[in-house]
């Protein structure tokens, strides 16, 4: 048997499962009355499920209830949009009336409703089915008290701003849609998409009648409502497969399938855990992971900007551009021990790569060259290099005046392989990306003599018309990441040399991060030199340059802190003064696009951990939904799910400068524990603080790496455990150990004996 605290061959570890379950199962949304956001193209306010394939958003009460069910990969080749894929509808007339109460419950994953008129109560359980994404179950039980029967119908309404007939039909007592995103089958080769919906009722005699399917709910009874969403690109037999997923299921299948359900999400909660004494961001780092979970599926399409969740033709298209919003949600998921949600990352990118790389022979440049809307082949998105040719309003073409996009989707790749060390990994995207990318910049970077410099690059979306611009902070900062990248990979992967040795030289001989004086302060210039003075007042209606700063986006922050990585707290503290400067200066903490870098970079630079907090409640009480989605202003969608996981990551587990720096950047007076957050190379790291001191950190090392940590008791000496026994004493500011594949390190400080460290783990 393996005691507590030691690594075992299963992927949850006790101690952490167990204090991850007891946490998150106090979380839920909650609502009193039907949702009121039910015809917008952003974030709705509903109740949200999903499993990664299909999502749907619950609206209205039980008299007139809308399923507003989505599916990733529903996006229009035609129109390069992601489209609204249909609406399941439960119709309940002689509840018209009835009480509300609703609860999205972040440990089931399910959303409970609860409706009472005159005596007649119906409780209603749905959940979107977990261990089934190819055909894709949502499924509802309804369980019904009362004095006499209620009549019940269902049926199918289109997606709106879905301009393409749909088709209803039936097969037994199961009711059919079927739904395209383009008219045509086939577009350049490839197969658009094409969906068929099928539900039924189980637990009493269903019929179709005109379109719709009839039952009666009996008092004291029990039912299931099955809906199955499967695609052509599930199945090249979808449609066939979206009723046999359905046909023949009873109750007592449909409570098994529960019974799975919620043993992934108990396994999904199971591999890390936060608990801190400030509630509401503790809810909310739950909540998003909650998100990122129903949103996220391996082999799946990668989501768009809101995740399956559309309700009409959504907002920039629904599709997330790679200037930083496709990127973003994929930032917290492996620090936070979710590996499995990193898994379709690559897919859109790699992709991607022959058009990338007729691009950049297009434009006389090597390697490859992307726009900011790569999507789905074969078209992409409406603003995607083979449908946008031309200048929109803002005299802006496909790539807005950006060359950063490439080494951006390439920084996640890299910061996976620093987390995991997993050459396996390395080898999928080394050559078939992270190598093209690397050969775009070692052409276009500029030799003048003693620095290389970049041209005709812009921070922000722009056009050509405001070039020169020279030295960005996004690719000085993301360009320098790619080439440490490239070099730590090619030395484990024993390659390229020759091509390290230029790497190396180009790292060390970048243009310095340009600074200037703002308010009295030094802060970080978004570019060394160019305007678009002319540019913003036209087109922004700003007085300010955004060549030079820009209040509306955390430029600096996301380049050199979050997740460009080129500063943190063992940086110059003359570099980290100014990080801090710029931070306060910028002031974003409310900011409608970039809270997902910008608590994380003001963790990173050690910047006051109360006011993070402070800063952060404030924004959880003032900008978001009972569903826990953040509702920003015409900003992004998913990637702020990354805000709450990232910056409590970075003050607590802080591991990107390839030191372990434990409650990093936390207020000493403030109590917080976690469990197996991930530290670059692939260490699940645990820890408490309790009464101004750190109590205890656990490290499960699960590659055999090297552990460098620094002291969390600052040059107190150390008393180390190996696997339960004592290795003796440890002493200076930092310690680097040699680990075994699942070795688990304690650490306390000298006097602490093991028993009382795992006494302090409980």
């Amino acid at each position: 048997m393996t005691p507590e605290g030691f690594a075992s061959t299963d992927s949850a570890d006790h101690h952490t499962k167990t204090n991850a379950l007891r946490i998150v199962s106090q979380y839920q949304g909650e609502w009193i009355s039907p949702p009121l956001l039910t015809d917008t193209g952003e974030f709705s306010d509903a109740p949200l499920l999903g499993n990664g394939d299909i999502g749907a958003m619950i609206l209205g009460s039980i008299d007139d209830m809308a399923f507003v069910v989505g599916k990733n990969e529903f996006i229009s080749q035609t129109e390069g949009i992601t489209k609204a894929l249909s609406r399941v509808l439960l119709r309940i007339p002689g509840m018209v009336g009835a009480s509300y109460r609703m609860e999205q419950q972040l440990a089931n994953a399910e959303a409970v409703g609860t409706f009472t008129l005159n005596g007649h109560t119906i409780t209603t359980r749905s959940r979107a089915q977990a261990t089934d994404s190819i055909g894709s179950l949502m499924i509802t039980h309804l369980d019904y008290e009362g004095n006499g029967p209620l009549e019940a119908f269902v049926e199918f309404e289109p997606g709106k701003q879905n301009p393409i007939p749909v088709t209803i039909g039936y097969e037994g007592d199961v009711l059919l849609q079927d739904v395209r995103a383009d008219y045509e089958d086939r577009i350049k080769g490839c197969d658009t998409v094409k969906v068929r919906l099928a539900t039924r009722i189980v637990g009493a005699a269903g019929k179709i009648e005109g379109n719709r399917l009839r039952f009666a709910l009996q008092p004291g009874q029990s039912y299931v409502l099955l809906t199955s969403v499967v695609s052509n690109h599930d199945d090249a037999d979808y449609e066939a497969r979206a009723i046999r997923a359905i046909q023949s299921m009873s109750l007592t299948e449909a409570d098994g399938d529960r019974s799975n359900h919620l043993a992934w999400w108990a396994s999904f909660w199971s591999k890390s855990f936060v608990e801190i004494a400030n509630k509401e961001i503790e809810k909310h780092f739950y909540g998003s992971l909650y998100l990122l979970g129903s949103s996220i599926r391996k082999g799946k399409q990668a989501p768009g900007l809101y995740g399956s969740w559309v309700m009409k033709n959504a907002a920039w298209g629904g599709i997330a551009p790679i200037n930083y919003n496709y990127e973003a949600p994929y930032y917290c998921t492996i620090p936070t021990n979710h590996l499995e949600l990193a898994e379709n990352y690559e897919k859109q990118i790699t992709d991607w790569v022959p058009y990338a790389e007729a691009n950049a022979a297009k434009h006389g440049f090597t390697g490859v060259y992307y726009e900011a809307y790569p999507a789905s082949l074969p078209n992409g998105a409406q603003f995607s290099s083979v449908n946008w040719t031309g200048l929109d309003q803002l005299e802006r073409n496909c790539f807005m005046a950006q060359k950063s996009n490439a080494a951006l989707a390439a920084s996640n790749m890299i910061l996976r392989y620093y987390y995991t060390r997993d050459a396996g990994y390395a080898r999928t995207v080394y050559d078939g990306f992270l190598k093209k990318v690397g050969r775009f910049w070692t052409d276009y970077l500029r030799w003048d003599g003693s620095r290389y410099v970049i041209d005709n690059d812009y921070v922000h979306e722009g056009g050509d018309c405001i070039f020169p611009q020279t030295n960005p902070l996004t690719s000085l900062g993301l360009v320098r990441l790619l080439f440490q990248g490239l070099i730590a990979i090619s030395e484990d992967l024993g390659t390229d040399s020759e091509l390290r040795t230029d790497w190396q030289h180009k790292l060390d001989h970048m243009s310095a991060f340009p600074t200037f004086i703002r308010n009295g302060r030094t802060v970080f210039r978004n570019q060394e030199s160019g305007t678009s003075a002319d540019y913003c007042r036209k087109y922004y209606d700003t007085d300010e340059d955004y060549s030079e700063w820009s209040s509306v986006c955390a430029v600096p922050e996301m380049s050199l802190l979050y997740p460009g990585g080129q500063l943190g707290l063992l940086s110059d503290p003359a570099l980290l003064q100014i990080a801090r400067d710029t931070i306060a200066e910028h002031d974003r903490w409310q900011d409608n696009n970039m809270t997902c870098f910008y608590y994380a970079s003001a963790a990173r630079a050690g910047y006051d951990p109360d006011e993070i907090l402070n800063r952060l409640t404030e924004l959880i009480r003032t900008r978001t939904y009972p569903n826990m989605t953040f509702a920003m202003l015409h900003g992004g969608g998913i990637e702020n799910c990354n805000t709450v996981p990232a910056v409590l990551v970075e003050m607590l587990a802080q591991s990107f400068q390839n030191k372990l720096i434990v409650f990093a950047n936390w207020p000493r007076q403030a109590n917080a524990k976690f469990g197996d957050l991930m530290a670059y190379g692939h260490f699940l790291v645990s820890s408490r603080i309790a009464e101004g001191g750190i109590q205890y950190v656990r490290i499960r090392s699960m590659n055999g790496s090297v552990l460098t940590v620094m002291n969390p008791w600052e040059e107190r000496t150390v008393r180390l455990y190996r696997d339960g026994n004592d290795a003796g004493m440890l002493t200076g500011k930092e310690f680097s150990l040699p680990t075994a594949v699942s070795e688990v390190i304690h650490m306390a400080p000298d006097g602490v004996s093991y028993d009382e460290i795992m006494e302090r783990m409980r």
